[in-house]
């Protein structure tokens, strides 16, 4: 577990198309804002969707900004169903990223809301892309409010809710 102050990025899979570039173009802003304000390591899941673009905007900073991007997998063989674009994708953000966590042996019950509960547990601030009250990304801002974090929710801000 790291000591540096951290944020965790969490939202859905699935997102409208017509709020991709909005949604780019404010999570661009909002890490180099946490960065400047001290936040040093960006967590995220691995998941298609919210995550693999967050993880993309922490790549694109990082050389300016001296950021770090984790990524906290599940289970190893959490690609088995993506489609061929996805899984190069997710495999070059895995070989990119500063660090690779495996939150569980295989797969199981529970393992996704046990990969959250960990990058939640290691952050002051937990940036979301959350438009539904249920799933699990509304499980995972549910647990940072809990646990006392800051959320931001970025669908609040681009008008996804």
């Amino acid at each position: 577990m790291s000591d540096r102050p951290a944020c965790a990025l969490t939202g859905h899979r699935n997102i409208a198309h017509a709020l991709e570039r909005g949604l780019e173009q404010r999570l661009l802003d909002v890490i180099e804002e946490l960065a400047l304000e001290g936040i040093e390591e960006f967590y995220t899941g691995g998941a298609q969707g919210f995550d693999t673009l967050a993880a993309l905007c922490v790549l694109h900073l990082r050389p300016r900004l001296g950021i770090r991007l984790c990524v906290c997998v599940p289970f190893e063989k959490q690609d088995r169903r993506f489609d061929s674009p996805g899984k190069d994708l997710y495999r070059t953000i895995l070989s990119d990223a500063d660090e690779v966590i495996y939150v569980s042996d295989g797969y199981g019950k529970n393992v996704y809301h046990k990969r959250n509960r960990y990058m939640v547990d290691r952050c002051q601030v937990c940036v979301a892309f959350l438009e539904q009250d249920s799933g699990g990304t509304a499980y995972t801002v549910s647990y940072a409010v809990r646990r006392g974090k800051r959320v931001i929710n970025l669908a609040d801000e681009i008008g996804g809710k």
